[in-house]
């Protein structure tokens, strides 16, 4: 049986865009799309996050199955795809 839980949470003042751009890779290492920052950031099995792409306005993360990590690029007009290795 499934229960639906209804709870007060204090309000915070935002500070982050919601990201679509989401992506695990083989290796178990998570992609995350920062939108207002341009970057892509990587966070490790063990905890270490660290930006791994920078000047890129992604929406879109995934990973392919060559095992590279995909995204858009949709600061200007060319939409172009790009892969990180």
């Amino acid at each position: 049986m499934l229960a639906s839980v209804l709870c007060a949470l204090p309000t915070l003042r935002a500070s982050a865009h919601e990201g679509w751009g989401l992506a695990r890779d083989g290796a178990g290492r998570l992609y995350i799309a920062d939108i207002p920052a341009n970057t892509v950031w990587r966070l490790d099995q063990d905890g270490r996050l660290m930006a791994v792409h920078r000047d890129v306005h992604t929406h879109a993360l995934m990973a392919g199955p060559d095992g590279r990590i995909y995204g858009t690029h949709l600061a200007d007009t060319s939409r172009r795809v790009w892969a990180m290795d």
